[in-house]
């Protein structure tokens, strides 16, 4: 699904599990990333980073996200680390859409 899904959508991983890919950047050794959301289905999200190398993704940064409340309130210590993480790994900026489908096919 990383290698195919655009940024903005969500796939059904079955049982109840979705994935969500949330941007697509290039990192500063040139690999192509992709920023995504692991919903399972008891409710718990993990909020990841895979980067394409030697052929195959590379989880590189992952990290339990709270589950927003019923008001949609969700603490931010989670998106404060990936930001973190995306700044001290010299993150480019996420690709557009058309940049997107570019960097995907070719490593397909």
């Amino acid at each position: 699904a990383l290698g195919q899904l655009p940024s903005g959508e969500r796939s059904d991983l079955g049982g109840g599990a979705t994935l969500s890919a949330i941007a697509t950047f290039i990192d500063q050794d040139g690999a192509v990333c992709r920023e995504f959301e692991h919903d399972h289905a008891g409710g718990a999200t993990v909020v990841a980073v895979a980067c394409h190398a030697d052929g195959a993704w590379d989880v590189r940064f992952a990290i339990a996200a709270a589950a927003a409340a019923s008001d949609g309130y969700a603490p931010a210590s989670s998106l404060e680390t990936l930001d973190a993480f995306l700044t001290a790994t010299e993150a480019g900026a996420p690709l557009s859409a058309a940049d997107e489908a570019a960097a995907l096919g070719a490593i397909d």
